[in-house]
Parts: C-alpha cells; structure tokens; sequence
C-alpha cells in the first residue's frame, strides 16, 4: 500500500506540474506568434528552462507530501488489519483438544510409560499461557454444593480471568490415556478444579492463540 500511494502521489504532481507547464508553453508561444515572430523563437528555451523549474518544484512537494501519505497508508492498513481481526469469527477448541494437540494424540502408550513427564509439560505449558493471557479461555463455573454440573447447562460460557488460573493443575493424564479428567463434580471433559468443590467444565480456549505458541502438533514431545 505505501509504494502505491508513493508512486500515485509522485504521478499526479510531477505530471500535474508537466501539463500545466505544456499548457503555459503552447499558449505562450501562440501569444507570441501573434505579437512577434522573432520573440516566438524564444518560447522554446525559455518554455523548457520553466518547465525543468516546474519539474524540480514538482519533486521538492513531491518529496514533502510523500511521508504524510505513506504515514497514513500505513496507519489505514493497520486499522483495516484490526477490524478484519475483530470482524473475524473466533474459533475455539475444548481443552481436552487443546491437550491431545500439544501430544500429537494418539500417544504410543510405550512412550507414555518412558515419558512420565509428558503430561506435566502439557499442563505446565497451557496453564502459564492461560495465567499469562496469551491463551484465552471461557467456561462454565460449577459448584458441587449448589448442584454440580448441570445437563443441559443453565448459563452459557464465560470469559476465564487468566489470574484464576493460578495455583490450577490441568490434569492431562487421563486425556492422553483416552479417560475422561476427574474433578470434583466427577468425570467430565475440558474440566479443572478451582477449590474442592468448585471449578470449570466445557473450557474451551482459542484455537488461532495456541497454533500461534506451538505451530506444530506435538510441541510438548521429546
């Protein structure tokens, strides 16, 4: 976008400036014709010295007008880049998904045996970017003592504040071994526990920000 309003920016001026200067030779030379022969002899060199003027002058506001444009175009193409982002449907992934992707699931259960520390590095890994905010997530509250997780769910999904992630472990254990994850309301998908009776379930977190911390699937492998 800065070259093409660069280059639309140098044409309009600098050929603006060499028409107008054509314009002013020819009706000179007209002029002159009329009034003098010998004079109009003179158009010629003096019309090319006013136009090589006009030419140069063309360049020196070409040159000052040129950053204020490029300037703008840049900041245009920003904006436009934002709102496409904004306008743009969100895609989202159950955690439970978020997980199997980070392990390139299914995982060979020979390497879950060696690999003890696999699902520890898949949890550590999603829940700082989730405690950072690099990850984003929504979910639904539960309570066991106000009657669990209910189905079907009374509430829609809810943005997760990232400082409720701290001290949460995400259990990626039983989702590598094909189990749905234990919590306090009992075995339920894309789950966490926030105390002993409370905590999230049906999380899903934003599918474009975790390819972007690990484009490739099983980032979490040895």
């Amino acid at each position: 976008m800065n070259d093409m309003f660069g280059t639309w920016t140098n044409r309009f001026i600098v050929g603006g400036f060499s028409l107008l200067s054509a314009v002013l030779t020819y009706a000179w030379a007209i002029h002159s014709q009329q009034e003098s022969p010998e004079q109009a002899l003179l158009v010629i060199p003096i019309g090319a010295a006013a136009a090589t003027v006009i030419a140069l002058v063309g360049f020196v506001v070409n040159c000052l007008c040129r950053i204020p444009y490029e300037e703008w175009a840049i900041e245009l193409s920003a904006r436009r880049r934002l709102e496409a982002q904004l306008d743009a449907p969100i895609d989202w992934v159950p955690l439970d998904d978020a997980i199997r992707y980070l392990a390139n699931y299914p995982v060979p259960k020979a390497k879950l045996h060696f690999d003890h520390n696999l699902p520890i590095r898949i949890s550590n890994a999603l829940r700082d970017a989730l405690l950072c905010g690099d990850l984003q997530a929504r979910g639904r509250r539960f309570d066991t003592l106000r009657g669990g997780i209910k189905n079907p769910p009374l509430h829609g999904l809810k943005p997760i504040p990232p400082e409720d992630w701290d001290g949460i472990h995400i259990e990626s254990y039983f989702v590598l071994n094909g189990r749905l994850q234990q919590s306090a309301a009992g075995r339920h998908a894309s789950t966490v526990n926030t105390a002993d009776n409370q905590g999230y379930h049906a999380i899903i977190v934003r599918r474009d920000q975790l390819q972007a911390l690990w484009p490739e699937a099983g980032a979490m492998l040895e």
